[in-house]
C-alpha cells in the first residue's frame, strides 16, 4: 500500500541521516517527504560490510527509489544534516 501511495507521488524530498558505533559499523534511514506533511520511511540500510561513501549511497538509494517505483526526477531534493554523512 505504501509503495501505491509514493510511486503516484512528485516534487519529494529525500532526508536521510546516518550513525556509527564504535567499531565503525553505520546504518542509515532514508525518508521521502512530502510538502503536505506527508512522510514515508523507505527503508533502514546496514552499511556494516559496506562503507558508507558517496558512490556506495548513491548505489543504495538509486536501489531504494526503484523498490517503491520512484523515478529520480520525482525528487526535488536530498537532505540530511551534515556532510560527514556523506564521507
Amino acid at each position: 500500500e505504501i509503495v501505491n501511495q509514493i510511486k503516484k507521488m512528485c516534487d519529494l524530498t529525500l532526508l536521510f541521516d546516518g550513525w556509527m558505533d564504535i567499531f565503525s559499523n553505520s546504518i542509515y534511514a532514508f525518508l521521502l517527504h512530502k510538502f503536505e506533511d506527508i512522510n514515508k520511511i523507505i527503508n533502514i540500510e546496514n552499511f556494516f560490510s559496506n562503507q558508507h561513501i558517496a558512490n556506495n549511497l548513491f548505489v543504495t538509494i538509486e536501489n531504494l527509489l526503484k523498490n517503491v517505483s520512484v523515478d529520480f526526477n520525482n525528487i526535488i531534493a536530498e537532505v540530511t544534516d551534515s556532510s560527514s554523512v556523506m564521507a
